[in-house]
């Protein structure tokens, strides 16, 4: 249900219900980054056999606050993306409102 961007869109890979979405989809096991401060972020792991599971669906503000907490920034890689911890984003995921997800259509 997200309409996708043009590739090449700096933070944002779509909008979803008037929203602006950042979409990271990972094979790694440990971390993944954020481009920037988005309205909504949704996060997949992709497994081998092809399955996915969803590390983080919500309002991008949370994980983004969370990266820059304490006012430190967390690891950047080359492009001054941040990198942020699946597990973190797993349970900042677990208290996030069904409401504020975007719904999975199969």
């Amino acid at each position: 249900g997200v309409e996708l961007y043009r590739p090449g869109h700096r933070i944002h890979d779509g909008k979803w219900n008037g929203k602006n979405v950042q979409i990271k989809a990972t094979q790694r096991n440990n971390t993944t980054y954020v481009k920037g401060e988005t309205e909504l972020l949704l996060v997949l792991q992709i497994m081998e056999n092809g399955d996915f599971e969803e590390i983080y669906n919500g309002d991008g503000k949370r994980p983004w606050n969370l990266l820059n907490r304490f006012g430190k920034p967390r690891n950047t890689d080359r492009a001054g993306d941040k990198i942020i911890p699946l597990n973190q984003l797993r349970e900042i995921n677990r208290t996030t409102e069904a409401s504020e997800k975007i719904p999975r259509i199969k």
